[in-house]
């Protein structure tokens, strides 16, 4: 099966423009340089020391250290944490 022939007059034909303006494809903007924001590292210390007397003697040492940084594209985290405990009796 076969429509025939069909014909356009060139009239009807607008090269400059093809489809109206707001069908028209997103206009390219170039990129800018982005400078990725890098935050400070955050900082947290924790110290404490403990000694008791008497009969019997004992001591006690806890340290706790925290660093964190936060860019745009990662995260990188430290901790640390330690105990020290001695008991002596006399």
């Amino acid at each position: 099966m076969e429509a025939g022939e069909v014909r356009i007059r060139k009239s009807f034909i607008d090269e400059a423009k093809t489809y109206p303006e707001k069908y028209a494809p997103p206009k390219i903007v170039s990129k800018s340089t982005v400078t990725p924001v890098v935050i400070a590292w955050k900082k947290d210390l924790s110290l404490g020391y403990t000694q008791n007397g008497g009969n019997t003697k004992s001591q006690l040492g806890e340290l706790s250290v925290k660093l964190d940084r936060k860019t745009p594209f990662n995260e990188f985290t430290v901790k640390f944490d330690g105990v020290y405990s001695s008991s002596n009796r006399s």
